[in-house]
């Protein structure tokens, strides 16, 4: 699991796969189904539940394995066998159908490969070297690991420079549903100090829409219906949105603030 810590620090943790909890139940719900690696399906009966397979051992190998699943994911939007039921997730990870989007990087596409291989012995940093054979693939070029802590982290920035001018950054960033009246859509919507305010295809990385900015509240303004979902109105339409980790307010806030200067 991926959490932040103060300062927007990184930090991993198990999920409680390790955890010895004799309550099946409970356990079942610790680790997201679409991490699980192919040997600990392929070790379980075809007709296994959900609860069975967290009752299995883990192991650094399999934290390995959803190190390139958190990686896919940190890169992509999305988790790299995402479907629309555990039953399909588990038949792709035991397929290992693995979809790269076109943007990856050859070392990133080479770096996910080797921490997801179906061999465990064979993945990233199990063998003799460990961790150490890990940290010199080439997707790390130019991180000093022994002062990773200590350095600053980069500026939050899009995935593909496409989006940004010389001198632009991003101000606000969230993976949000854009709501229509009989589906929704996720997409990333992006606050830049240009002012720019645009939704992109968070797969495909391409721009849906750029909402026209304006300092003037009577053609740019934001509601707020609840925590999670608020609407940006403009003088030729509005456009509805969910975030699912509450930050309606936080978007009104951005959005006026940036108005205001």
């Amino acid at each position: 699991m991926l959490t932040k810590e103060k300062d927007f620090d990184p930090k991993l943790g198990n999920q409680g796969a390790n955890n010895n909890n004799d309550d099946d139940e409970k356990n079942a719900n610790l680790l997201t189904a679409a991490y699980v690696p192919a040997e600990v399906l392929n070790s379980s009966p075809a007709t296994f539940g959900i609860t069975s397979l967290f009752c299995l051992t883990y192991s650094n190998r399999n934290d390995i394995w959803a190190l390139g699943c958190t990686l896919y994911q940190m890169l992509s939007g999305t988790s790299p066998f995402k479907d629309t039921s555990e039953w399909l997730i588990f038949q792709r990870i035991i397929a290992r159908d693995i979809r790269f989007p076109n943007y990856f990087s050859e070392e990133a596409k080479d770096l996910i490969d080797h921490l997801m291989d179906t061999d465990p012995s064979r993945r990233a940093g199990v063998g003799p070297e460990g961790y150490a054979a890990l940290k010199r693939h080439p997707f790390f070029r130019g991180v000093d690991w022994s002062n990773v802590r200590a350095g600053t982290p980069p500026k939050l920035a899009l995935q593909s420079g496409q989006f940004l001018e010389a001198g632009e950054s991003v101000l606000m960033i969230s993976m949000v549903k854009k709501l229509q009246k009989l589906s929704s859509k996720k997409v990333q919507l992006i606050l830049t100090n240009k002012p720019k305010l645009i939704y992109v295809n968070p797969t495909k990385m391409v721009v849906k829409g750029n909402i026209i900015w304006s300092d003037n509240s009577s053609d740019l303004s934001v509601q707020v219906t609840s925590p999670s979902q608020f609407k940006i109105c403009t003088s030729k339409k509005v456009l509805s949105f969910e975030d699912a980790k509450q930050r309606a307010w936080q978007w009104k806030k951005a959005i006026e603030s940036l108005q205001n200067q």
